[in-house]
């Protein structure tokens, strides 16, 4: 299968699993970054926006840096992350059927 993960400017390969019978099981974790790949510390609100429809509520995972969402279903969604004194990073992405989990 392709990598359909677009939110990062370099290619990163994904943790992805066999997905199962159910389309609505597939989940995201959001990890935040520094320049130096060391976890963001600070205050963050991370979206994400499908295509059509309403915002889909993440959790922090406890590892800091962290958000997972859950029980996904396939579609074009848009990440957007903002800090205070920080721009706001706004991403494209794709979950596609027959993947279990995405890391971003």
């Amino acid at each position: 299968m392709e990598n359909v993960c677009a939110a990062q400017d370099s290619p990163v390969e994904p943790l992805t699993f066999p997905h199962a019978d159910s389309q609505a099981d597939a989940s995201l974790k959001v990890r935040l970054r520094l320049e130096d790949e060391s976890p963001f510390l600070g205050a963050a609100r991370v979206s994400l926006l499908p295509d059509d429809g309403y915002e889909v509520i993440g959790a922090p995972t406890g590892t800091e840096g962290e958000t997972q969402f859950s029980v996904m279903l396939p579609g074009k969604y848009i990440v957007e992350t903002s800090a205070p004194g920080y721009l706001t990073v706004r991403r494209s992405m794709q979950i596609e059927a027959g993947y279990r989990q995405r890391i971003l």
